[in-house]
C-alpha cells in the first residue's frame, strides 16, 4: 500500500483511490481465505510459507469486479469474480 500511496500522493483523489484499492484487495483476500476451489486454477503456493503466486487475471478481476455490500462489509460475488478471471485468462492466449 505504501507504493500505491506514494505514487498517487500528488494526484487528485489520491486518498479515495488508495481506499478503493485497499477495499478491493481485502475483497480478494476474503475470496482466498474461503479457499474456493476455482482459485486453485490461478494460484499456486510460493517457496516461502504463506506466499501465494497469483495469475495476472486474478488482479485484473480484482480491479474490474463489482463490489457487493452485506452487513457493512464489502465482498465480490465469487461467480462474477471467476467469470472475469476466466474471461481475462482467455484473452492472454489469443494472438
Amino acid at each position: 500500500m505504501f507504493i500505491v500511496t506514494d505514487r498517487s500522493k500528488r494526484k487528485k483523489n489520491a486518498v479515495a483511490k488508495s481506499f478503493v484499492i485497499t477495499e478491493r484487495l481485502q475483497c480478494l483476500g476474503k475470496l482466498i481465505e474461503k479457499k474456493d476451489a476455482r482459485m486453485r486454477g490461478w494460484t499456486m503456493e510460493g517457496i516461502e510459507e504463506g506466499c501465494l503466486l497469483t495469475n495476472e487475471a486474478v488482479f485484473t478481476a480484482t480491479a474490474l469486479c463489482p463490489m457487493k455490500k452485506d452487513d457493512e462489509r464489502m465482498h465480490f460475488d465469487p461467480d462474477e469474480f471467476f467469470d472475469i478471471v476466466l474471461r481475462e485468462s482467455e484473452s492472454e492466449g489469443r494472438g
